[in-house]
């Protein structure tokens, strides 16, 4: 006899998130009012943590005998004028500590000092912690709600019924609503599920709450 309180099964299957890193644009200033100036105009700075001369010297002057190893870099190149020496030691590391100028620009840090440097960044994407229903689950019942909990708390504006869903043994998508609250996700189905169908979950995308190390 069936039993028309319970759905057959439902498979829960997470895709990995997607996570996404932003950097915040950075400038500087330099030791000629030409330099300095394109400095600003081309990484869009000023009145920035770079906005100071020891971006490319050393404490306190702003000779051309004491460049730090950022400024002595960009001086290398000038003979392609002031945007093209930028531009040509970007991707070098010239302090040695393993992040190359233009990713020490973009975070505010000094490129010719190795003891300023970029704040490590996790990406690692979050994990399925749990499921409810488990995955594979059978005699589940009709009017379930959907949860996961992940292994960190989520960005509720990247998780939506875009992202988030909830289909039949024919690929029919259930209507409903999603929630996050911090790392939990629970979809709501506006419908009891039929009691003859295997229902699967899957969440596309998402975005964790963006932490340093």
């Amino acid at each position: 006899m069936r039993n028309k309180g319970r759905a057959v099964a439902i498979s829960l299957s997470m895709t990995v998130c997607v996570v996404a890193v932003m950097l915040a644009v950075g400038g500087t200033a330099y030791g000629t009012s030409g330099i300095y100036s394109t400095f600003n105009t081309t990484y869009s700075t000023g009145s920035t943590a770079l906005d100071t001369c020891n971006t490319c010297h050393e404490p306190p002057g702003q000779s051309a005998n004491n460049l730090n190893s950022y400024g002595a870099a960009v001086r290398a190149n000038l003979g392609g004028g002031t945007a093209g020496a930028l531009a040509a030691v970007e991707l070098l590391d010239s302090d040695g500590d393993t992040f190359t100028n233009i990713v020490e620009i973009n975070a505010l840090t000094f490129p010719g000092d190795d003891t300023s440097f970029p704040a490590a960044v996790d990406n690692t994407a979050p994990t399925v912690d749990s499921t409810v229903p488990a995955d594979n689950a059978v005699n589940v019942a009709i009017n379930v709600w959907v949860m996961a909990t992940f292994s960190e708390a989520l960005d509720n504006a990247t998780v939506d019924n875009n992202s988030f869903l909830l289909t039949d043994a024919l690929d029919n998508v259930v209507a409903g609503t999603v929630d996050v609250t911090d790392n939990t996700v629970i979809f709501k189905p506006d419908v009891f599920l039929d009691n003859t169908s295997t229902y699967t979950a899957t969440l596309t995308t998402c975005r964790r709450i963006e932490t340093s190390l």
